[in-house]
């Protein structure tokens, strides 16, 4: 995952989709937060961190991680008494991508371009 692309393309997003600012703090939470894990599919995050991260409330978070699932951006799996696994959905499509190659005449150079598409929210 690339923090600029995704930044890049939930910025784009919030000029199409109204979010609540609790919505945008989560969501800057959770990438921090997988962005520190190393980019892992599930990371796990307690709560408490979450509250920290955002300054929601316990109720704020799991209202707020409902919206922003429904919208796909990411998915979550609840535990009785645990921590939630969270996972961002990207904004190149499920981590695909299009490779495009290119030959550089008289260089003899094979450029490999890869494009992200970004989810369209219509």
């Amino acid at each position: 995952m690339n923090y600029i692309t995704e930044i890049k393309g939930f910025n784009d997003l919030l000029l199409r989709e109204r979010l609540s600012s609790g919505q945008i703090a989560l969501w800057y939470a959770l990438m921090h937060i997988d962005n520190k894990s190393g980019w892992k599919k599930w990371f796990t995050v307690p709560v408490i961190t979450l509250e920290l991260h955002t300054g929601l409330s316990k109720s704020g978070i799991y209202k707020n991680r409902e919206v922003l699932k429904q919208l796909g951006l990411i998915d979550f799996k609840a535990f009785k008494g645990k921590a939630a696994r969270y996972t961002i959905n990207s904004f190149c499509e499920d981590f695909k991508s299009i490779s495009k190659l290119y030959y550089k005449e008289g260089l003899g150079i094979i450029v490999v371009q890869i494009i992200c598409f970004r989810r369209n929210y219509e």
